[in-house]
């Protein structure tokens, strides 16, 4: 591994390791240099690699999109773990695409459709789709309205469900979520009212899904005040970090839907 000469101010900055890592990569010093200055601002490791590892797969990343939380594989296997082979699963505010993809890449009998209301992280998704030779079918939209898919039998969602302190605290904590877009983080309204919007989305069309919704540490009141009034619902805990499951009165969707 070629050595460069670290500035003070860098080096008092910075993290051994994080400075080694990128290093490691770095095709020149001036490279290095101005990555390891975004660094010591806070930029996030995954934006200034351009990549995530996560479920054991390499996800391009960029400033377009949230960085995925190693927390929020249990949605995927609640998820998996609710399908059947040949149903239909939509992931509303998909981001980079990485859980409709990991979900798809466990499940490679499911039909994927996942969506964005940010047409560059959906080309992103797109991009990280097709690296990974998963079929899914993406489409801009704001949570379920217009959308011309058939009724999916799941819906899964990670969407900006809290505040500060419901939030994993890694990587830079708040600083680190400064720099992702806003749209992926906390929303204007409030607590979980993200999840409240997607739902009348989903009764605007008639659809009855069971719906997978990631809470994080959202507490268990807050959730049952959200969700009790639309449905049955449980909620499946990892070390504290939530999913919720809500069944509908109704959870079968018709195989021609729309």
């Amino acid at each position: 591994m070629q050595r460069y000469k670290i500035p003070p101010h860098l080096a008092r900055a910075l993290d051994a390791k994080e400075i080694e890592s990128l290093t490691r990569e770095a095709p020149d010093e001036a490279s290095l240099l101005a990555d390891l200055q975004m660094r010591a601002y806070g930029t996030p490791m995954e934006y200034i690699k351009g990549s995530r590892v996560v479920g054991g797969l390499t996800f391009m990343i960029d400033r377009r999109v949230y960085i995925p939380n190693a927390e929020s594989l249990n949605l995927v296997a609640v998820a998996s773990d609710l399908l059947r082979d040949g149903q239909r699963f939509l992931d509303i505010g998909t981001g980079c695409g990485w859980l409709s993809i990991l979900l798809k890449k466990h499940r490679p009998h499911l039909t994927a459709y996942a969506s964005d209301i940010e047409p560059g992280a959906l080309e992103l998704a797109m991009k990280n789709a097709a690296h990974h030779g998963v079929d899914i079918s993406f489409h801009r939209a704001c949570y379920c309205y217009g959308m011309a898919v058939p009724e999916p039998h799941v819906v899964i969602a990670d969407l900006p469900y809290g505040e500060r302190a419901h939030m994993l605290i890694q990587d830079g904590g708040d600083r680190a979520h400064a720099h992702q877009p806003p749209t992926s983080t906390f929303h204007n309204s409030g607590t979980l009212e993200a999840y409240q919007e997607l739902l009348t989305s989903i009764e605007a069309k008639g659809w009855t899904p069971i719906m997978v919704l990631e809470i994080g540490f959202v507490d268990d009141a807050s959730a049952a005040a959200a969700f009790s009034s639309h449905g049955a619902f449980d909620i499946v805990r990892r070390d504290g970090h939530g999913v919720v499951v809500l069944r509908p009165d109704d959870p079968a969707p018709a195989e021609s839907g729309s």
